[in-house]
């Protein structure tokens, strides 16, 4: 084992990227902060196992065909968060990003509820 000078210590860090990664056990990655702003493609093969299509309800547009929705806009501070992201077609994503409809993601149950400018909501499942 080679010592570091406190110099070369803060060279690293100054030329360094630093990525915080959340994990759930030493091997569940789901969060990689404000790194990325879209899922990096070994996060979308995980996103891809969880919902599996479109979330959107009555939607089975499959995920090649579906952007990652951030439940909280990356504009407004939101997170590359595995549990927060939500797999939406073009046509769904669009009901979001316009302010007519609101989505969350429980990651618990795997269920999005929808929520309309009238406060009506739906419910979708994660697929079998």
């Amino acid at each position: 084992m080679t010592a570091v000078t406190a110099a070369r210590a803060r060279r690293l860090a100054l030329e360094s990227k630093v990525t915080a990664v959340l994990t759930m056990g030493p091997w569940r990655i789901v969060n990689v902060g404000r790194t990325h702003r879209t899922l990096p493609p070994w996060l979308r093969a995980v996103l891809e196992m969880v919902h599996r299509h479109c979330r959107g309800p009555g939607c089975d547009r499959p995920l090649a065909w579906t952007q990652a929705h951030h439940e909280h806009a990356w504009e407004h501070g939101g997170q590359t968060d595995l549990n927060a992201t939500i797999p939406l077609c073009q046509a769904h994503h669009d009901l979001i990003t316009t302010g007519r409809w609101h989505v969350t993601f429980d990651p618990d149950t795997g269920v999005c509820t929808w929520t309309g400018p009238d406060g009506h909501t739906i419910r979708t499942h994660r697929p079998p």
